[in-house]
Order: C-alpha cells, then structure tokens, then sequence
C-alpha cells in the first residue's frame, strides 16, 4: 500500500507540472504574439485566457491581458484586468498606472477638443470612459459634470459635481460648480451648505452671498435676501445695483421704507444717472411723508430725464401736501405738454 501511494503522488506531481507547462507555454505564445509587427492583440488575449485557466492564480496573465485590452482601447475589460493582476501581485502598480495615465490623457484631451467644437454629447462620452480608465482623477468627473450641464443632463450634472467635489475637497470652483447646479435643481439646503462653505474660502467673494440671497428669494424669505445682500454690500459697498435691488426687495417685499429710501439713495450716490433709483426713492419719500426732502430730488430727476410723464403727476401730489397752488398747477401744465395734452 506504501508503494501504491507513493506511485500516487509522483503521478499528480508529473501532472501538475504539465499542466503548469501547459499554462506557461500559453504565456510564453500570448506575449509572442504581442512582439509581432503589427501585434495580435485578440489572439493573445485567449492564449493569456488559457493560461489563466490553468492557473487563476497567476497575475502576470491578467497584467498582459490588460495591456491588450488598454490597446484596443476596450477599457472596461482592461479596468477588470488590471484589478485582478494588482490583486495577485501589487508589483504591477507602477507599470499599470503609466498605461492609465496615458490612455487617460489621450481620451481626456479629446474630450476637452469636443467641449471646445460644443460637441457636448460627444465629449462626455469621452469623460465617462476617462472614469474607467482611470477612476480616482477628479477632472474626469468635474468635465462630465460641466458638459451635461450644458446637455441640460440633471441627474449627471448633479452625479458628477457631487463626485467631484468628494474628491477634491477644497477647491472653490469645482464647490462653485456644484453649488450652482443645487441652485439650478432647486436642492436650496445642499445650496446653501455649499455656499457657506464657500464664503470660508474666500469671504471677500460678493457673489457668494448675492447668490444666498437668490435662494433665499427662491425659498420665499425675504428677510434672510436682505441680510444676504446686507452681507455683500459690506464686500461692495458701492455697487449700484446692488443697492437698487436692495431697495426693491425692502419696498415691495418688506414694507421697510426707511431702510428702501437708504437703499435707493446709495444707489443714486453710486450711480447719479441712475433715474429708477431716483424715481422710486421719491414714492418711497412720499409714502414716509417727507415731501419737503423729496422735492429737491423731483427737480434733478425732472432734468435728467424731461420725457417721464410720471414725474410731473408726482411732483403735483408733492405739492399738494405742501399747500404750493402754483407749482401744482405747473406741474400739472407739465404734465400735459409731455403727454401730448391740451
């Protein structure tokens, strides 16, 4: 019975190695084929897929099978590949990054060439290959995301912003970026936690807090727009428009006049040609009763812009309250004349 067991093993010894030999030989031609000019990449892919069923174990079969499939360009096999052969044998790393960056690079510039020609569709076929090839660069994900914004692709602008901005913590545009398709999907609370992460980055940025008030107009709370554009005019004071808005937003929204008339005062100091801010400044003065204030400003604005028909009907009820008959009636003539009146 020794004797038996012996002959036993010596035989499942001879028949392993064959079969090691067998698999080695199917290497040995896989990487044969892929010497030859030009080199015969499907063939060798089966002889790398022989030799891997004889032994499954072997990362060298999966590292040159993955070269195969990077040089047909068939990425997701190659991605398969190459995770099993660095599984097995990270030693491979090294060289299995150079031949991602390289295919990446050639794919991600010809992505960049499609989103310059506004072949949107085109290029962010080429950034979603770009993920497989080389699934940990975030530029992958923050030129997908910015093409399907313009492809008007929702669920992946918002897919590929969000990934973006997991992987590159910190950088304010791809934050900016994500942050503007929240606003433009109508996710405020995500908005509004990126933006405030935002102004940490950099709290001299006025559009930031501009953009808190618009979702805040969005969400319906005018009174957190006011502190926001409060908020931005403390960056810039002396934006005109900004001002204006502002005063807009206390008149119409939040009944607050004093704080409207300030508003559009400052408008009018920054921007003196600026007739709306004048003209709602004085409706503002009326309403506050301060007719005596607004008259001054009645005549600079009656100067400045001669064809507004309405100034002449506020200038007669400024006078009225101020009991001045005579320059009722002239305001009144006024009015008339402008209009085509008799």
């Amino acid at each position: 019975m020794k004797v038996k067991s012996v002959v036993l093993v010596i035989v499942l010894s001879i028949l392993m190695v064959a079969l090691s030999s067998c698999a080695d030989k199917n290497l040995r031609q896989g990487k044969i084929l892929l010497k030859q000019n030009p080199p015969n990449y499907k063939d060798a892919i089966v002889q790398f897929q022989k030799s891997l069923k004889a032994n499954p174990q072997n990362a060298e079969p999966y590292f040159y099978m993955g070269k195969s499939y990077a040089a047909l360009d068939n990425f997701v096999e190659m991605d398969k590949a190459f995770a099993k052969a660095l599984e097995l044998n990270p030693a491979y790393e090294k060289e299995i990054n150079g031949i991602r960056e390289q295919k990446w690079a050639s794919v991600f510039n010809k992505g960049l060439v499609d989103t310059k020609k506004k072949d949107y569709k085109a290029a962010l076929e080429k950034f979603e290959t770009c993920m497989i090839i080389d699934p940990g660069k975030y530029e992958s994900y923050s030129n997908a995301g910015f093409v399907a914004v313009k492809l008007n692709d929702d669920k992946k602008a918002y897919e590929y912003n969000k990934k973006a901005y997991e992987m590159k913590k910190g950088d304010y545009d791809i934050l900016k970026n994500f942050a503007a398709v929240c606003f433009r999907q109508g996710k405020y609370d995500e908005a509004l936690k990126l933006y405030d992460e935002a102004e940490k980055l950099e709290p001299n940025n006025t559009n930031i807090p501009i953009r808190v008030g618009q979702i805040y107009n969005k969400m319906g709370d005018s009174k957190k727009e006011a502190e926001a554009y409060e908020q931005a005019l403390k960056i810039d004071p002396q934006n005109p428009n900004l001002w204006f808005n502002l005063g807009v937003l206390y008149l119409e929204q939040l009944k607050d006049l004093p704080n409207a008339e300030r508003s559009f005062a400052q408008a009018m100091k920054y921007n003196p040609d600026d007739t709306d801010a004048a003209f709602n400044r004085i409706l503002v003065l009326v309403k506050l009763k301060e007719y005596q204030k607004a008259v001054p400003i009645i005549k600079q604005l009656e100067q400045k812009d001669p064809n507004n028909c309405d100034i002449y009907d506020v200038m007669a009820s400024v006078y009225v309250e101020l009991g001045d008959k005579k320059m009722v009636n002239e305001a009144i003539s006024k009015g008339k004349k402008c209009r085509g009146e008799k």
